[in-house]
Formats: C-alpha cells, sequence, structure tokens
C-alpha cells in the first residue's frame, strides 16, 4: 500500500511546528487558564529540559533591579541563583544558550540552557529558545 504524500510529510515531520512555537502556543494557552510569573516560568523550564540532548537544563531568571534572579529551573541545580547585570555572567562565549526575555528596551529577566553534553546548540535550538524568550515577553 502506497502513504499518501500527507502521510509522508507527517512522518517526516514536514509541516511540523518548531518545538519553540510549540511551547510559546503551550505557554499562552496556560495564561489564558489563569497561570502567571513564576509558574509560566517553571512551565517553561520543564518543556525546554523536556525537548531532551543537548538541553540539559533550563535556568529562568527574572530582573531585580541590577540582577538577575533564579525564578524556576529544571535540572541540575545551579550556584548562580544571582547574576550582576554587569558581570559578564551572561556574556556569549560559553557553552549556554542565552537569552533575554525582553519587552522592546525592558528586560523583564533570561533564559539560559545548558547543554548536556560536551554538545552545542544549533541555530534551531537557538530559534527554538528565542521563540520562548518572545512568548514569555508577551506574558509576563
Amino acid at each position: 500500500a502506497r502513504e499518501s504524500s500527507f502521510q509522508q510529510r507527517l512522518a517526516s515531520g514536514v509541516g511540523e511546528k518548531p518545538r519553540g512555537e510549540k511551547l510559546a502556543r503551550a505557554l499562552h494557552g496556560a495564561f489564558c487558564r489563569g497561570v502567571h510569573g513564576s509558574e509560566l516560568l517553571e512551565l517553561a523550564a520543564r518543556k525546554i529540559l523536556a525537548w531532551g540532548p543537548p538541553f540539559g537544563g533550563a535556568y529562568l531568571y527574572a530582573i531585580e533591579v541590577d540582577r538577575l534572579r533564579l525564578v524556576a529551573f529544571a535540572g541540575p541545580s545551579t550556584d548562580e541563583v544571582e547574576i550582576a547585570i554587569d558581570s559578564g555572567g551572561l556574556q556569549p562565549g560559553t557553552a549556554a544558550l542565552t537569552r533575554l526575555i525582553r519587552r522592546h528596551d525592558l528586560v523583564l529577566g533570561a533564559i539560559v540552557a545548558a547543554p548536556s553534553h560536551d554538545g552545542s546548540f544549533s541555530d534551531d535550538h537557538a530559534r527554538d529558545v528565542t521563540q520562548v524568550a518572545h512568548a514569555l515577553a508577551a506574558l509576563l
């Protein structure tokens, strides 16, 4: 029996929404059901970790005056519960994938995704985390 072209595309993942877009929609749905603030951040952290390798941990920070404070995480615990904005703690060049949660020029927080192994994040991984950061910026 020959598969239809739709079944072939479905099996290959073509036409499937990116993980970041799916999670953004899930966060919006949770928001509409009354989930807000740190609960949204906890949901995002759990879902990002559930994406599996190379995601080994997800850490979500909220802005507090001149520093970022860890609000939610999934994966191994971290000693970085507070990061001074000027400390360079969110500088590129580390193995972690970091995206600011930003509404226009206002920084609301950050998502830091830690790798599960020595591998690195791809452009698709970066796109997914960026989509989640954009969604959270609109919902927080």
